[in-house]
């Protein structure tokens, strides 16, 4: 525990909402976008991620386990998009994402303040 003239600040909590799913960069990338769209095609995905075919299914996969995204397939096209539960879980991924880069500000300000009294 860090302490800030005083008072303590509490560095853990915020890390308890974070979604371990999205801690993946390409997973938190693929369900920012479909957090914009209502259906996505996974070529569409592809183009605007940069990701090879193989690498989106992988991640679809893993999100659609966890019950995150759903699929469907419309005609030869696969797509997808970010279900109630996985909009819900990305909000409070943010959040908590949020809450880290507040802390870790504050921590930082109290860093330097220490190495200017020294």
């Amino acid at each position: 525990m860090v302490v800030e003239r005083g008072r303590p600040i509490p560095i853990a909590n915020s890390s308890m909402d974070l979604e371990p799913l999205l801690l993946a960069p390409t997973r938190l990338y693929i369900v920012t976008l479909l957090s914009e769209r209502q259906w996505c095609t996974c070529g569409f995905i592809i183009t605007a991620l940069d990701i090879a075919s193989p690498n989106l299914s992988r991640q679809l996969a893993k999100l659609r386990k966890a019950g995150i995204v759903q699929t469907r397939t419309r005609g030869r096209e696969l797509q997808a998009c970010l279900t109630r539960e996985g909009s819900r879980r990305l909000v409070n991924h943010l959040k908590a994402l949020q809450a880290v880069v507040s802390r870790a500000g504050r921590l930082a300000a109290i860093g330097a303040g220490q190495r200017d009294e020294v």
